[in-house]
């Protein structure tokens, strides 16, 4: 299956337009009827296939998979301006996300540092204190004051949701 990945490799990085003119030379010889090659030979819960890589004079056109039953275009060569738009959007996309993962990364240990502290400043203040009213009074004013940790949390909660949405 060497030589196929290096065909479905082509197909996925340069919209199956040979790279070179020794590239172009190098896979058309391999063609085992003109512009064909056959490859990719496979079998799944006892169902084989193969695929067939049809070429052009500018690479890669189009990949079909063949089984028994069947035979099904998996990818065909798109128009330049279709393959490059989705091609940027899928590169703004994998952006994206590796700014989310950075961003969530860095907020997380904030977050546990955030509520380590808040909690070693409540329990300061309960330091002694047996009363109940005076441990309400206390822990309100806790609640208060780590109302900031509520929100950097919520905002940490929003931001992965927005990743396990891309």
């Amino acid at each position: 299956m060497g030589f196929s990945k290096s065909l479905f490799s082509l197909a996925n990085t340069n919209n199956g337009i040979f790279k070179s003119a020794e590239q172009a030379s190098f896979l058309l010889n391999q063609c085992q009827e003109e512009g064909s090659y056959f490859g990719g030979n496979g079998s799944c819960y006892g169902h084989s296939f193969f695929f067939e890589f049809s070429f052009d004079s500018e690479g890669l056109c189009k990949i079909t998979k063949h089984t028994k039953m069947q035979s099904k275009i998996t990818w065909e060569r798109m128009d330049e301006s279709t393959f490059w738009a989705e091609y940027n959007a899928t590169q703004y996309a994998k952006a994206e996300r590796r700014e989310l993962i950075t961003w969530i990364n860095k907020a997380g240990p904030m977050v546990i540092r955030l509520k380590a502290k808040s909690l070693s400043k409540f329990m300061t203040m309960l330091a002694g204190v047996t009363d109940p009213i005076e441990i309400a009074r206390v822990a309100k004013l806790f609640l208060i004051k780590d109302a900031r940790l509520g929100r950097i949390q919520s905002l940490v909660d929003k931001k992965k949701k927005e990743f396990d949405k891309l």
